[in-house]
């Protein structure tokens, strides 16, 4: 009877916690009405296949425009179900997916927690830290695959901590997910395979290294298997499996003996040096202003803690491999990629808060063990972790709130509407803000770096160069949306006229209270130029 009582208590709790990070999602999104910029790059493309004009982003171009196929495909069927002028209900079926995607990677913490850890602290303060991260929240409600890439991490980390039946399965569901969720998850995976086959730890799974390597194999195979069907369908048909979104950010030179150099000094640099760790706890775009400093330090510090105790001499062997993970991680996010874009940072954040929940597991062993008069500073190291995310959150969600008004709405979106009825049928653009204004324009794209056009990617290999005064002369586009740091020369002022300026700076200095206001201010003013018609063009008319 007692068993019996105990199972549906903790069923009810589990469903409880469910219904609590599902409620604190989704009041986010009513909040801020958040829709991140490559949601309607995304989503252009995933509209595009729900009217039958293919899974592009321009009809008629073969081109592999997003990077995951999961938060493509499935606004795709969403879009198709509803009817293709029901654009913000797709947005919304999108949000309820993904917060309870995150709702059900929080069972799964909750219960690996009780099966890893002792101490009821380090199982709250794994829940609440991630139930309540600004950017796993945002970046799950505003269009991104980051709910996707947090529960199926979440699932990895299942397999690997729970006894379960035919568990090579599980994980071969893990890995395959992770890699539907975004391609460049083999990173992740990777991390977590090679942190456990180093320290070998001691599990039901596997006691030995041969084991281990045997399971992972095994589930390696399986996970390629189910993700395999994706990468014949978009060789097929793009050509490459190869999104060209990654082709268009990779671009640039790789030096693998600096990179080697750096790896030898990351435990040092990754204290001391701007990078990744500021961010898996801190808002988005700090480095714009308007944050308090102890916000980037504090997070930067958290995760150092995190991601350096695999090398502590009295580390635990269980607790090792995820340190070590996300410590691989954060190295990945910081010198691998040429920008540790924010929606990149949440996957690395999962895999931190669970090092540090079991790190935090020791810690208080040993000072119930040696220390008991330090268990009030425990309960103090607690609250002050969780009320940071708190704090963070609702600061954020402010921010949005207000971003997605004046930025978005007002600006961005205007811009393509405005766009849309201007522009001849035909007409090309170029810009760097490609979501908003290139979904609601519905024109060609010459985005920068190149991410739906192929020939932004050839014009920067042919030319060596990023600069705008050199890529926007020779791929003539009809029209420029560029912000005041986007400076064009003396040349290309004779060749384009400003027709159009949105700016709404005033509006943003009218909030007296605004957290990460730089961000705002960098998208604040876009001018409009168009390109000015040739005397050879006059005669060709006439």
């Amino acid at each position: 009877m007692n068993k019996s009582y105990n199972k549906l208590s903790l069923s009810i709790g589990r469903w409880v916690l469910f219904s609590i990070v599902v409620s604190i999602t989704l009041g986010f999104a009513f909040y801020t009405n958040h829709a991140w910029e490559d949601w309607y790059m995304t989503f252009r493309a995933s509209k595009n296949l729900a009217m039958g004009n293919g899974l592009v982003f321009t009809p008629g171009e073969h081109l592999h425009t997003f990077t995951s196929p999961l938060g493509t495909l499935i606004p795709a069927l969403l879009s198709y179900w509803v009817g293709p002028t029901n654009d913000e209900l797709v947005l919304w079926l999108f949000r309820i997916i993904s917060a309870s995607l995150l709702g059900f990677s929080a069972m799964l913490l909750l219960r690996c927690a009780r099966k890893s850890v002792q101490y009821a602290l380090p199982v709250f303060m794994v829940v609440a830290v991630l139930a309540l991260d600004a950017k796993i929240i945002d970046y799950s409600i505003n269009g991104m695959e980051t709910a996707f890439m947090v529960f199926f991490l979440s699932l990895l980390i299942y397999a690997l901590t729970v006894p379960l039946h035919n568990p090579v399965y599980w994980l071969a569901l893990a890995i395959a997910g992770l890699m539907w969720s975004r391609p460049d998850s083999f990173v992740y995976i990777g991390s977590v395979m090679i942190g456990i086959f180093l320290f070998n730890p001691q599990s039901r799974l596997a006691r030995s290294r041969a084991e281990w390597l045997s399971y992972f194999v095994r589930a390696g195979l399986w996970g390629l298997v189910l993700y395999l069907p994706w990468v014949v369908c978009a060789w097929c048909y793009y050509g490459t499996p190869v999104p060209n979104t990654i082709t268009a950010k990779g671009l640039g030179y790789f030096d693998a003996l600096a990179l080697a150099k750096e790896f030898i000094l990351f435990p040092v640099t990754s204290l001391f040096s701007i990078n990744s760790l500021q961010l898996t706890f801190g808002p988005a775009y700090m480095s714009f202003g308007g944050w308090n400093l102890l916000i980037p330090l504090f997070s930067k510090l958290l995760t150092f803690v995190g991601i350096s105790y695999w090398m502590l001499p009295f580390a635990r062997r269980a607790v090792r491999p995820w340190s070590f993970a996300a410590y691989l991680a954060h190295f990945y996010l910081s010198y691998v990629l040429p920008t540790a874009e924010p929606w990149y940072i949440p996957s690395v954040t999962v895999l931190c808060t669970w090092a540090l929940a079991l790190e935090f597991n020791h810690f208080i062993d040993w000072v119930c063990q040696k220390r008991p008069t330090f268990i009030p500073a425990i309960k103090s190291i607690t609250v002050t972790v969780i009320g940071f995310q708190l704090i963070v959150l609702v600061c954020v969600a402010y921010q949005m709130r207000v971003q997605q008004q004046l930025i978005e709405t007002t600006n961005r979106k205007s811009i393509g509407l405005w766009l849309n009825e201007n522009a001849k049928s035909g007409s090309t653009v170029y810009l760097e803000c490609l979501g908003y204004i290139g979904f609601y324009s519905n024109m060609k794209m010459y985005d920068f770096p190149g991410l739906s056009s192929k020939e932004v990617v050839e014009a920067r290999k042919t030319l060596k160069s990023n600069d705008l005064n050199k890529l926007v002369p020779y791929l003539k586009p009809d029209y420029l949306v560029l912000r005041p740091v986007d400076q064009i020369n003396t040349s290309l002022k004779e060749q384009y006229v400003q027709v159009k300026r949105f700016d709404v700076s005033s509006l943003v200095d009218s909030y007296p209270f605004l957290p990460g206001r730089g961000y705002l201010q960098f998208d604040q003013t876009f001018t409009v130029y168009k390109r000015k018609i040739s005397i050879d063009q006059v005669l060709t008319l006439k």
